[in-house]
């Protein structure tokens, strides 16, 4: 309908960030999609950082779902209250799944994709930033990786410790979005271009967000 606000509808762009992201991901590999947008925008989802729950899996967590809310079928749960709903979802982990149809695999991002269209693709310098500070979970974690990771991202204080979780996250996800990049170059794949969100967030908490 985009022509009848002056649009071009042979020149669709569809765009997501984060769990959007991963819906772009979706369109470029399912088939009902095919012909409906000609490029995509995708922010903060790199490929291959997140894998979709299988069929059994999602089934076994509706399941769940419905138990939560005292639902037995699909018309209780249709009747519950936005805030049940609401209330009950803080505590399930509900996610997009391998349903065979839209969704074919469990990354969403395999390569040759079905609609291959240019794509941008980035992520914002602090990603993590948002994730409440904790630095002794933070600090077994970056000990986990070893004496060479240590050295890559030193962390003395918990400033430092903050500086090397973010850097570290940022440094892993770049790699991974080159990568990609590389393996669907090489199959000759449409226009791919990278981005780095470097501007600090404005406001009182720009020292806590950062660039997010």
């Amino acid at each position: 309908n985009i022509e009848r606000f002056g649009g071009d509808e042979h020149q669709v762009t569809i765009a997501g960030q984060s769990a959007g992201g991963a819906l772009v991901y979706a369109m470029l590999d399912a088939p009902q999609a095919s012909g409906m947008f000609h490029r995509a925008i995708i922010q903060s989802f790199a490929p291959g950082s997140h894998s979709f729950a299988t069929r059994e899996q999602a089934e076994h967590d509706g399941a769940a779902f419905a138990t939560a809310l005292g639902a037995t079928d699909a018309a209780q749960m249709r009747a519950a209250t936005a805030a049940d709903v609401l209330r009950v979802s803080s505590d399930m982990h509900l996610d997009l799944h391998v349903d065979g149809a839209t969704i074919r695999e469990p990354f969403g991002a395999s390569l040759p994709l079905l609609n291959d269209v240019p794509i941008m693709m980035g992520i914002t310098a602090d990603e993590a930033s948002w994730v409440p500070e904790d630095a002794a979970r933070t600090r077994t974690r970056l000990a986990e990786y070893g004496a060479d990771f240590a050295r890559l991202y030193p962390a003395e204080d918990d400033a430092a410790l903050r500086d090397a979780a973010l850097l570290s996250d940022r440094h892993s996800t770049l790699v991974a979005m080159e990568r990609w990049a590389t393996a669907r170059s090489a199959r000759n794949g449409a226009d791919l271009y990278l981005y780095l969100w470097t501007h600090t967030l404005p406001g009182p908490d720009a020292a806590r967000y950062r660039a997010f």
